[in-house]
């Protein structure tokens, strides 16, 4: 039987839980204390306290449909991305940006206008818009290329050329300061390295591997870049269990799990069944895991858009730990749903 923590070893919750907003995208909009200091976010924030700029269900969806419209090549949206990025009703700036980040993966150059549109309104960071444009030309030139080694050259050379990186340059985009907490601004530099990370996590990683630009994203100690560095020369399945492990032994619910959320989130069922088998063997082995890795795993069981898993999580809402009792109280409306959340940005 498993014997609740010592109240020295129980982590730190505020009188009063809060409730989850819009279940679990609470903290969607985290990374933007790191380039939009008017949200007057610093520090590692609490893992259930909403960020100032909160994002509503509306938004969720279309940026969840949006983000998987660039993952997927779905170009049936394309239009409809361009008039979020021109259209009069100003939503939440992450969903502009995901409409980018999205139109830049398509390399869909019928929405050049809209990054110039964009560039014109000055709501969107200028670095990070001039990577996205940038990225957007890498992957249309890559459409006309043969598949293969070729192709992922023309890719980051394209990159490489078009924002005038060097070597030096991705050395030196590296953060000092861990990304752990929000303290860290995102360069350019750096949102180049992130997206030199994306080409190879989404392609194949040996057509990648032995090209010196990738190589010099290889060492970074930025996360977002680093952990998809990691992850790319795995299998899919081995991507998952590795997200799914690392976020099962989590102790704190910062930027690192988030992005890792995201990621393993983005493979829906395969990354939710992983989840599950893992929770199994976490209530087996309680003492060999945190409660932030419950928190972690629950936030996933309720996030990858897997309905199925919803009885799973609900056996865990009247848990003799109240810990755990509470992280899948707090997910499982979105379980039952099917939701799907937003644990990070698209960058």
């Amino acid at each position: 039987m498993y014997t609740p923590r010592t109240d020295s070893n129980k982590p730190h919750r505020p009188a009063k839980l809060p409730l989850l907003v819009a279940g679990s995208l609470i903290l969607a909009a985290f990374a933007y204390a790191g380039r939009h200091g008017s949200t007057g976010l610093t520090g590692t924030l609490p893992a259930q306290t909403s960020p100032t700029r909160g994002i509503f269900s509306y938004e969720a969806k279309q940026i969840f449909l949006m983000r998987r419209a660039g993952l997927t090549g779905d170009r049936s949206q394309v239009q409809a991305m361009i008039e979020v990025v021109t259209g009069p009703s100003h939503p939440h700036i992450m969903v502009v940006e995901t409409a980018l980040s999205a139109l830049a993966r398509l390399g869909a150059v019928e929405a050049l206008p809209a990054f110039d549109y964009a560039a014109q309104s000055g709501s969107v960071e200028p670095g990070y818009l001039k990577v996205m444009r940038q990225r957007l030309v890498a992957e249309d030139l890559a459409n006309n290329t043969p598949a293969g080694a070729k192709r992922a050259m023309a890719k980051v050379n394209s990159l490489y050329r078009g924002l005038s990186l060097s070597p030096a340059r991705m050395s030196a985009a590296s953060p000092a300061a861990s990304l752990s907490t929000l303290a860290s601004p995102v360069t350019s530099d750096m949102f180049a390295a992130r997206e030199i990370a994306d080409m190879v996590y989404r392609g194949n990683y040996a057509d990648y591997a032995s090209l010196d630009a990738v190589k010099q994203v290889t060492g970074t100690s930025d996360y977002p870049c680093a952990l998809k560095m990691r992850l790319a020369p795995l299998s899919r399945s081995a991507r998952v269990q590795a997200l799914v492990d690392d976020l099962a032994h989590s102790r704190v619910m910062a930027v690192k799990q988030w992005y890792e959320l995201q990621l393993a989130s983005d493979e829906g069922t395969l990354a939710s069944q992983a989840a599950a088998v893992k929770l199994q063997d976490m209530d087996k082995h309680r003492d060999e895991y945190p409660r932030e890795g419950f928190d972690a795993i629950f936030r996933l069981l309720g996030g990858a858009g897997d309905a199925t898993q919803a009885a799973l999580v609900e056996h865990y809402t009247h848990d003799q730990d109240g810990y755990v009792a509470y992280f899948a109280n707090s997910v499982y409306a979105e379980a039952k749903a099917g939701h799907h959340a937003i644990f990070a940005p698209d960058y």
